[in-house]
């Protein structure tokens, strides 16, 4: 599993995330069954060098034998102009939006890639995706999320607009969403399986996070202080985690990085596998 955030206030977008990866099989019955965790995943990456554009992943960490950490690396390279079959996919510096990046992961990730490996299996953990940061010529960050659920992708959704802050998580859910919103996601499904009508659920829920939710962000929050809250927001995931019963899912190093207007895309902790003063030239990649 995996727990991604980000934390989106005026002065920029910043995105933490841990790196476990869990490998599963099914057993004799049919069941998934864990077989390990590995605490080692990238899932944050910067989809241009030098372009205030980036991207987080949560949920399956592979489309057949490719990690998704490679793929995004293989977006980077077309929206980089690394590649002559897709030169129109090179983000222009004065005119790209973030629209079109989040459209063109769609179609790399979903259609071509998730499409041709999978075709309509439904039985496939679903696949988070989200890009965020500057388009063009404009003042204020955006969220996109692309989400494939069941086999099935609708498009890249914006999540959060120009002029809409906000926190926002994937992945192993629970820890944040009792902490953020007053219970847990999984109180929805356990109502339905009782039998409880659909519409007095959602007016539960919605009276619960009118009486329970706290807001841990303020729009002009500073942009250092957005970096310690999505790492306190990982970090408790994690400890959630380790202490719960059953297999700690979410671990690892914690990577975060931060977009802003004009420092564009920087890492603020992140893991190599290489030692980076050995290899100067490519610390960054």
């Amino acid at each position: 599993m995996t727990i991604a955030v980000t934390v989106k206030v005026h002065d920029g977008i910043v995105v933490a995330s841990d790196s476990a990866t869990t490998m599963r099989r099914r057993n004799a019955n049919g069941q998934p069954q864990i077989v390990n965790i590995y605490n080692n995943a990238n899932k944050i990456f910067n989809l241009r060098k030098g372009f205030p554009v980036g991207s987080v992943t949560a949920g399956a960490g592979s489309i057949g034998h490719s990690s998704i950490a490679t793929l995004s690396k293989d977006l980077r390279s077309r929206l980089s102009g690394g590649s002559d079959a897709h030169g129109d996919w090179a983000l222009d510096r004065d005119s790209f939006t973030m629209d079109q990046v989040a459209s063109r992961a769609k179609e790399f990730l979903y259609d071509e890639k998730w499409r041709a490996h999978y075709g309509d299996a439904t039985n496939i953990d679903d696949l988070h995706f989200w890009v965020f940061g500057y388009s063009a010529q404009v003042d204020q960050s955006e969220l996109w999320k692309i989400h494939v659920h069941e086999g099935q992708c609708a498009g890249a959704t914006l999540a959060r607009c120009h002029d809409e802050t906000g926190i926002d998580w994937a992945g192993q859910t629970e820890t944040i969403s009792r902490l953020l919103l007053g219970y847990s996601p999984r109180l929805e499904q356990k109502l339905l399986d009782e039998g409880r009508d659909p519409a007095q659920i959602e007016k539960l829920t919605e009276t619960l996070k009118n009486m329970l939710a706290v807001t841990l962000y303020t729009d002009p929050m500073p942009i250092i202080d957005a970096i310690d809250l999505a790492e306190f927001l990982v970090h408790t995931t994690i400890m959630f985690s380790r202490f719960d019963v059953g297999a700690a899912t979410v671990g690892g190093p914690i990577e975060v990085a931060a977009i802003t207007r004009h420092e564009q895309f920087k890492w603020v902790s992140r893991k190599h596998y290489f030692n980076s003063e050995l290899n100067p030239e490519i610390a960054d990649a």
